[in-house]
């Protein structure tokens, strides 16, 4: 049975890390979802390589994402209304990954919708109190 994992924060280290894990594991773990901030490239990169359902551009226009994913059958979402939604659509384990506060709405968001969220930093915990 593989996992159904969702990276928020994809590009940065903490989900490079986890897309190295989930690509040495190909029969235990696949891609829902994946997020990036700003690196629209890499979020491109890695939804061609992982072929998730789901990709949201959380911090700017993802026109250009959605134009080079056009014919791959992946859902293209933009903003903090995208970033949650992605927290919240349903998945094994939701990976957070974004750093500092940026990352608390997400991560809220994807525990209220009684997701598994495996925390990959303090800051959220911190920030939330």
């Amino acid at each position: 049975m593989t996992r159904a994992i969702t990276i928020l924060g994809a590009t940065g280290s903490i989900g490079q890390s986890t897309l190295d894990i989930i690509k040495r594991n190909p029969d235990h773990f696949r891609v829902s979802a994946l997020t990036a901030h700003s690196n629209s490239a890499g979020l491109i990169a890695l939804a061609k390589t992982f072929k998730p359902a789901r990709v949201c551009l959380s911090g700017g226009d993802a026109g250009d994402v959605r134009a080079a994913l056009s014919g791959d059958g992946i859902e293209v979402l933009e903003g903090a209304e995208g970033l949650c939604d992605i927290a919240k659509a349903p998945a094994d384990v939701v990976v957070a990954g974004i750093v500092g506060a940026a990352g608390l709405a997400s991560t809220i968001a994807a525990l209220e919708a009684g997701q598994v969220v495996a925390f990959a930093n303090k800051e959220v915990l911190v920030c939330a109190g």
